[in-house]
């Protein structure tokens, strides 16, 4: 196999798999939120490629099943669902939604109008991340309906498809959070 077709793990997500909570953090500059799981991104931090959060999502698969084992984990899986979760810009989404369509016959619309479809796009894909946005597009792409041009609503279910380890390693925080916040509370009943 030559190395332009090898399908191994490009050394920038093999990195990531490998980062400590602490150096992750560092990345992202993240700060807790109110409830815990909730962190700041700094701006300047790129956004996930697909290829980033398919490797997020490799290295965090024990997870949907259970809980992170300590603090570190926790930690690291916090900032790493932040990470996955940072929308992409307005101007990645319409580009990505203009790549999409122009695989479909478009005739030449009123501009205004168009504009006006554009718009609704953008303000619809808007809090998705663009990994999942792409991966969703690649999906409509291979699927049944190919043949017919998508509206929002269909690429926004192929999207939270996607997305859905996000939520469910989210649950598993939560979880860790109201373990953490009982114990807390219990120490200080007995303080």
């Amino acid at each position: 196999m030559n190395k332009s077709t090898s399908k191994q793990p490009s050394s920038k997500i093999i990195g990531l798999q490998k980062m400590t909570a602490v150096q992750l953090e560092n990345l992202i500059g993240s700060q807790r939120g109110e409830t815990g799981s909730e962190m700041a991104i700094q701006s300047n931090l790129p956004e996930p490629t697909a290829d980033q959060a398919q490797a997020a999502k490799i290295a965090m698969k024990h997870l949907r099943l259970s809980q992170p084992k300590d603090m570190a984990e926790y930690r690291e899986t916090v900032a790493k669902v932040a990470w996955l979760k940072k929308s992409a810009s307005r101007t990645w989404i319409l580009a990505r939604v203009a790549t999409l369509l122009d695989h479909y016959y478009q005739a030449k619309g009123n501009p205004d109008v168009m504009r006006a479809v554009s718009k609704d796009w953008a303000d619809m894909l808007a809090e998705y991340p663009s990994w999942a946005i792409s991966n969703a597009c690649r999906g409509w792409l291979v699927s049944e309906k190919c043949q017919y041009k998508p509206v929002p609503g269909q690429l926004i279910k192929l999207i939270k498809k996607e997305m859905t380890f996000v939520g469910n390693i989210e649950v598993g925080l939560r979880q860790v959070e109201t373990i953490i916040r009982e114990q807390r509370a219990s120490q200080r009943g007995k303080v």
